[in-house]
């Protein structure tokens, strides 16, 4: 027990020994470190980077640390020196701090300043860099005016550190307001959607949309040059806020080049032949008066066609650019439009882009040659070619035209078979034509329309084919109401008792009928075989063409009688009346035969469509027909408009209208098994289309 307690009492003089070793070694120079490291500079500056740091030296912080952990001993003295370094420890703490923010101010300032800034705000810093100078040479932790020092020189770098970065926050915000800019290009498809077509419905107030939004962001750009011009406390005629103004106007520049590239880069995009692209233009081929045209035009110098729109289109983009007012006004170059004129990049990608309309311009135009062979539909003129056809049977060719001008052509009438001949000529263009393709598709993004063309050239047709039917329809009454005529007036003249007064005029009779009845007997078969012919196409006679063309008979005759009357009374110098209604019933008969024509050519027309299978029926082509023929009722006699058959007439066309938009809906995929179950079942009709 002795023996541990002497260990014991030695290991207690071992620490005591070692713990005064220590503290002595602590004490040990310590006064001498406190009053050096106290006289150092503030600061000190990187040589080579020009950076500054706080000079506060290392050991002093590890004096402050230990005399706090001494003190909490309460039995260890220590020294005045390090006691005095501690009693200003608050303080020290206090410069240290500021010193800190200070040097990380300076230093992000020197180390981001621009080159095109620092001519700015080069008076200002060198004016810090000489209070700095101070605190790197003269001014120690000691001295007595250190605080007043760090707190000016403090504020003098914050206030300049401030004004450069709301600068540089300007210069951000201009370019965040540009890149808006790309955000969207000027011209789109419509509803953006990927297979529409070009949105130019809006063109002009998407421009001038744009061209607004873009001088109101010029303002704003010129506003925020102008608050840097303050924040730099620049003078405007210097040479260094000059080239200030350049560096922006270059930043413009290129937010220009971004949008107006972005813009153009739109058309090249969606003007590639790329596989499943969708057309972005389209082009109608219509027919017009004596020609086939293309809406818009795709000639090159129209005025007012594809080339031209394309090129209107390009320079809507480019005139952005004059909307904003040049930030370097200095330069020589006025206008942004002048820079972006010249830029090599851009005009490369407007001249792609022309190009590609040059090249579809061209294969557009051989397309429509393709419709070449059917100049002649429209071009010859109809009432002429029957009239030829009439004398000779068939058309004539460039030779028999010259004897036929020398009238010395030999005539041959038709038969009923070159009437055929040329019924089904037309019946099997009609066909023929019905099976052209609607649209075609050049490089992918241009789209030919041939919709319209295909339903005024079928039209055309029709009318051709009705030409000949026609004709044959009205040999038909004509020869009809003619034996009709003779038959009644013989009738009427043999029905008179006969004596001496009239028997010539029986004889007469008897007579006439004798000369007529070969011709007679022979018209019956030519009239069944024409008759016969026109049922085949449909042709129906009406029963009111005969009581028509009996009435153009009466009235004929009623018109000799007041010849004859007026042609008398004036030998006797005596007045009559006009016969007003003579003349009345006139006009109506010529108004009534143009009515019951058109009744006959729709009524014929509809009748062909009715054949036509459910997955074959235009019904874009059946409703521009349909069109026409309402435009071709409104056209005729506003005394028409009175009689049950022009209201019939407007009425069927109506109703087929609604019908066909009844039979489009009918025809969308969208149509289930279902649906046309409950149509059957609505409309109590048993038969479908699958």
């Amino acid at each position: 027990m002795v023996k541990e307690n002497s260990v014991y009492k030695e290991m207690l003089s071992l620490l005591d020994q070692y713990e005064e070793d220590i503290y002595s070694d602590w004490c040990n120079g310590l006064e001498q470190a406190c009053v050096m490291n106290l006289n150092q500079p503030l600061i000190s500056r990187n040589a080579s980077s020009g950076l500054v740091s706080v000079n506060f030296n290392p050991k002093l912080t590890e004096v402050l640390k230990d005399v706090k952990y001494i003190q909490s001993l309460s039995k260890i003295h220590i020294p005045a020196a390090a006691m005095t370094v501690f009693d200003k420890r608050d303080m020290f703490t206090k410069y240290v701090s500021s010193l800190q923010l200070l040097v990380q101010w300076y230093n992000k300032l020197k180390q981001t300043v621009l080159e095109v800034e620092l001519p700015l705000i080069r008076a200002e810093l060198e004016s810090i860099d000489v209070q700095l100078t101070r605190a790197e040479t003269d001014l120690t932790w000691q001295d007595l005016d250190c605080g007043s020092f760090i707190s000016t020189t403090k504020d003098l770098v914050q206030d300049l550190v401030c004004r450069v970065s709301r600068a540089k926050e300007n210069c951000n915000a201009i370019q965040s307001l540009m890149k808006l800019w790309s955000k969207q290009a000027m011209f789109c498809r419509k509803d953006n959607k990927r297979g529409s077509l070009i949105q130019l419905e809006d063109r002009g107030d998407r421009v001038n949309k744009k061209f607004s939004g873009t001088k109101k962001d010029g303002d704003s750009i010129h506003e925020l040059v102008q608050d840097n011009m303050v924040l730099l406390h620049a003078d405007p005629a210097s040479e260094a806020w000059q080239s200030y103004l350049e560096y922006v106007d270059e930043m413009v520049v290129e937010g220009l080049f971004s949008y107006i590239s972005h813009s153009l880069q739109f058309f090249v995009d969606n003007m590639q032949s790329w596989p499943n692209q969708a057309p972005l233009f389209e082009a109608q081929l219509m027919l017009n008066g004596s020609a086939m045209i293309f809406l818009p035009s795709l000639e090159r110098d129209a005025g007012d066609g594809l080339y031209e729109l394309m090129e209107g289109l390009v320079g809507d983009i480019f005139k952005t650019s004059v909307n904003i007012n040049r930030v370097a006004a200095h330069l020589s170059t006025e206008s942004y439009q002048v820079v972006m004129d010249d830029m090599l990049d851009l005009l490369d990608l407007r001249r792609e882009i022309m190009e590609r309309v040059e090249n579809i311009l061209k294969k557009a135009i051989n397309y429509q040659s393709k419709f070449d062979c059917y100049t002649h539909l429209w071009q010859d003129d109809r009432a002429e070619f029957l009239s030829q056809f009439l004398l000779y049977g068939h058309a004539l060719t460039a030779d028999e035209m010259e004897a036929h001008r020398a009238d010395v052509l030999h005539e041959s009438p038709p038969t009923i078979d070159n009437f055929k001949e040329q019924i089904d000529y037309f019946e099997d263009l009609y066909a023929e034509i019905s099976k052209l393709e609607d649209f075609r598709v050049f490089n992918g993004w241009f789209r030919v329309d041939v919709k319209f063309f295909k339903v005024s050239l079928l039209n055309i047709v029709m009318k051709w084919s009705w030409l000949f039917k026609e004709h044959l329809l009205t040999y038909v009454t004509n020869s009809l109401d003619d034996l009709q005529m003779f038959v009644r007036a013989t009738v009427e003249g043999l029905n008179h008792p006969v004596d001496k007064h009239n028997l010539v005029e029986v004889m007469s009779h008897l007579l006439a009928v004798r000369d007529r009845q070969m011709a007679t007997d022979k018209m019956f078969e030519p009239l069944r075989a024409t008759i016969i012919l026109l049922e085949r196409y449909a042709v129906t006679i009406p029963d009111q063409v005969y009581s028509q063309m009996e009435s153009e008979k009466a009235i004929r005759h009623m018109e000799k009688e007041v010849a004859e009357l007026q042609e008398s009374t004036n030998l006797f110098d005596v007045a009559i009346p006009d016969y007003r209604d003579i003349k009345l019933c006139r006009r109506e008969i010529t108004i009534l035969k143009e009515l019951w024509d058109m009744v006959e050519f729709v009524q014929s027309s509809v009748k062909n469509w009715t054949v036509t299978n459910w997955r074959q029926i235009n019904v874009d082509q059946m409703d521009a027909e349909l069109g026409r023929f309402a435009k071709d009722i409104r056209k005729l006699d506003k005394e028409a408009r009175v009689w049950d058959v022009y209201s019939g007439l407007d009425l069927y066309v109506k109703n087929l209208l609604t019908s066909l938009r009844a039979v489009s809906h009918l025809q969308n995929l969208a149509i289930r098994e279902r649906h046309w179950v409950q149509l059957i079942r609505t409309t109590q009709v048993h038969k479908y289309t699958q």
